[in-house]
């Protein structure tokens, strides 16, 4: 597995216990939707997103790591967006690391850069942020880069990519 790899599953996991601790049944709305999900639900959703997205070469999708029983031993319901969003967050975050990475070729900055102008068009940017970050990314990642600054996609995948 990649260094790349690693950081995206570890990433993945950081999301599933979000989502554990924020997806009682008892819990008011989040930001991924009103509908509960089951585990098995939710893994689908992620699998069947990822289907649609590509990665980049020699990366493969981990394994989301929801689990079926929340920290109280409880079954564990997670939003009904929520495979979807951390789908395309792991999407994001592959091309948004491969774009920044002082290893990529050219060829592959140029394919990673498209990818991640195509994020506002994700789950992730639609569902997984909230209106005011939305905004907020659009400026400091988007704008910028379509003028062919990199940095904010540099912090954001240094910040939220772990």
């Amino acid at each position: 597995m990649r260094a790349g790899s690693r950081r995206i599953a570890s990433g993945v996991a950081v999301l599933a216990g979000f989502a554990i601790l924020s997806g009682c049944a008892t819990s008011p709305p989040t930001a991924f939707g009103e509908e509960w999900v089951s585990e098995e639900a939710a893994t689908e959703d992620y699998f069947q997103t990822a289907a649609h997205l590509e990665l980049p070469p020699d990366q493969d999708w981990p394994d989301p790591g929801y689990t079926g029983t929340g920290p109280d031993g409880q079954p564990a319901l997670y939003g009904a967006d929520l495979g979807k969003v951390d789908a395309s967050f792991v999407w994001y975050c592959a091309w948004g690391r491969e774009l920044v990475s002082p290893e990529s070729s050219e060829d592959t900055r140029a394919q990673a850069m498209a990818h991640v102008l195509e994020v506002t068009e994700t789950p992730y940017y639609t569902v997984g942020l909230q209106a005011g970050d939305r905004e907020y990314w659009r400026e400091q990642v988007v704008d910028p880069l379509l003028q062919g600054d990199i940095e904010g996609v540099a912090k954001d995948v240094d910040t939220n990519c772990s």
